[in-house]
């Protein structure tokens, strides 16, 4: 198990939303 891949695709989803603000 890796947690790395886990954070990345965190990071990349949380960086998607901040990015696209659906308001």
């Amino acid at each position: 198990m890796q947690s790395r891949d886990f954070i990345e695709q965190l990071m990349l989803k949380l960086g998607g939303v901040a990015l696209i603000p659906s308001t």
